[in-house]
């Protein structure tokens, strides 16, 4: 009996286990100290692993990991939104940048999504607003009244509902989106303006049909400088362009999505006063950053290092002189946007045709064309490159998403491959006249 005994312990010692014979908190936590690019690698391991990576408690966690003031950044990658006039259509491409050359990074140089808006031809009816995680946010470019998510990895498009509150007419509504960590949901937040001429604020929580106004009101205009951090939003705003006289200068309004109320973000205050025009908002390495070139010739980078302190310190201070060409100073001076790539920041002009890329590394300044890589669209149709991280969020959970219209083919690949890169097209009919193939875009995006 006692030999029995013994090999029966022998062999419960010998049983094989595997990783999901841990308790599922465990198996969390293990997994959300994982880098963002190996959790992706892992969901194409085992169906197990995908479901368990995919699942909504996960994803929650991960989402109130990303937007903790205390994670370190996720690498970011770079997509080229395009704006293509005589279709109306929007391109966005996946790129890549080792410090020497600009490239796509998919197969042979292939879309990733293309959106096709319900606008009259020859007319870009929508344009980028932001980019929150790897959602990006367009809206109507005369008032902003519509608007709409898209995930292009993942191929998901999901109509937002319509502003259903007055706006002043010429006034284009302003938007930005964060995550609320007491109720674990998103966000978007709207500021409009009354046919009176005065301010108000809406919230819609992803997933529900209507806007609902709140209190808190923003104290000034906001900017189109504007980034997501910290499951918050935060506008840079220079008041002396407002025509204040009481205040003037550099100024940070961020908007709290758990408390839905705006508030003041503290600045750097030895910025010179004259530099205030020329600086960007953007995240850089998990944080908040303010980069700009100087009345000196220096690229200062201010990062606020620690967001429960607001402790700011000056990272870099560039001398730019010995990498500038002919010219390329006003560029630079006078760049319309600013954004992080793996080894540093971009430089971006308002139609995106030029590019500059600072890498801190290297100490070195790469000036590109984009229209001279890209051959997509005209030499006039604006081009933005957008540094973003990726998620796990899936704009399936949050509503019905656009249809995918099958069988459609455009001038550079045929729809079956387009569809395995995830194409959506929003709104669009195909109509056959002989030969020709017509598009006819419907007046509303269908859900």
């Amino acid at each position: 009996m006692a030999w029995t005994e013994v090999m029966r312990k022998f062999f419960r010692c010998k049983k094989k286990t595997n990783l999901f014979d841990l308790p599922s908190d465990i198996i969390i936590d293990i997994l959300l100290k994982l880098p963002l690019k190996t959790l992706c690698c892992l969901r194409c391991v085992s169906k197990t692993l995908l479901d368990r990576i995919d699942d909504p408690l996960f994803v929650t966690a991960h989402t109130r990991l990303l937007t903790s003031t205390n994670v370190a950044g996720e690498v970011p990658r770079l997509m080229l939104v395009t704006g293509i006039a005589p279709l109306g259509y929007i391109d966005m491409q996946s790129l890549k940048y080792n410090g020497e050359a600009l490239r796509a990074e998919t197969k042979n140089n292939a879309i990733v999504s293309r959106i096709l808006p319900p606008s009259k031809p020859y007319i870009l009816k929508y344009c980028l607003e932001f980019c929150y995680h790897d959602l990006f946010f367009y809206k109507e470019e005369s008032e902003g009244q519509s608007c709409f998510l898209c995930n292009p990895l993942r191929g998901e498009v999901l109509k937002l509902p319509t502003i259903n509150f007055p706006v002043q007419k010429n006034f284009c509504c302003s938007y930005g989106m964060g995550f609320d960590k007491l109720t674990n949901s998103h966000k978007i937040v709207c500021v409009s303006s009354t046919i009176e001429g005065c301010l108000e604020t809406h919230v819609l929580v992803l997933g529900t049909n209507s806007w609902k106004k709140i209190a808190s009101q923003p104290p000034c205009n906001l900017s189109e400088k504007k980034i997501c951090a910290y499951g918050d939003m935060h506008w840079l705003i220079d008041l002396s362009l407002q025509g204040r006289d009481d205040t003037k200068g550099l100024r940070i309004i961020s908007f709290d999505f758990k408390k839905d109320e705006f508030y003041w973000t503290p600045h750097p205050t030895s910025v010179s006063l004259v530099d205030v025009p020329f600086m960007h908002l953007l995240t850089f390495g998990g944080s908040i950053a303010i980069a700009y070139v100087s009345s000196d010739l220096y690229i200062n980078i201010w990062v606020l290092n620690n967001y429960d302190t607001k402790d700011w310190a000056l990272d870099y201070s560039m001398d730019i002189r010995m990498f500038l060409e002919h010219g390329q100073l006003s560029k630079l001076l006078y760049s319309h946007s600013c954004g992080e790539w793996e080894h540093g920041i971009i430089f971006m002009d308002k139609l995106g045709r030029e590019s500059s890329f600072l890498d801190l590394g290297r100490t070195s300044m790469e000036h590109i064309t984009l229209h001279t890589i890209f051959t997509c669209g005209s030499s006039l149709s604006p081009m933005k490159i957008v540094g973003y991280t990726g998620s796990f969020i899936s704009l399936k959970d949050y509503g019905q998403l656009v249809r995918l219209e099958p069988g459609v083919e455009t001038y550079r690949m045929q729809s079956s491959f387009l569809q395995k890169l995830g194409l959506c097209f929003v709104g669009a009919k195909k109509i056959k006249r002989g030969k020709q193939q017509l598009w006819r875009l419907g007046q509303e995006i269908p859900v």
